[in-house]
């Protein structure tokens, strides 16, 4: 009698590769920089894309005035500049299509 293989740890396999192909990876980063406001916050984050790793800064103003702020990583070292305003958090996309996953990153923020 011919048996037939069992396809579940197949799938249970391909299930944990294509999660962590998806998950995003979290760059070098602080809550806060030194000499910025302190309801100034960010997190970095790499996800992967189709030709490499996207990189996102994630910007949050908890302050009553608008924030001028600027980022500078390591994979892009000129600097992006933009305003968040109060109560928002505001995504900046610092580079697209990266092989490297892991960057630093140096957000400078004052209020107006």
């Amino acid at each position: 009698m011919h048996q037939r293989p069992s396809n579940v740890n197949f799938y249970a396999g391909a299930l944990v590769a294509l999660a962590f192909i998806a998950s995003p990876a979290n760059a070098d980063s602080g809550s806060t920089s030194e000499g910025n406001p302190t309801c100034v916050h960010y997190r970095a984050e790499a996800v992967l894309g189709v030709a490499g790793y996207n990189h996102f800064v994630y910007v949050g103003n908890a302050c009553a005035s608008t924030a001028n702020c600027s980022i500078v990583t390591s994979a892009n070292p000129t600097p992006i500049d933009f305003t968040v305003v109060p109560s928002e958090t505001l995504a900046v996309i610092t580079y697209k299509e990266s092989p490297a996953r892991i960057f630093q990153v140096k957000v400078q923020c004052r209020l107006q």
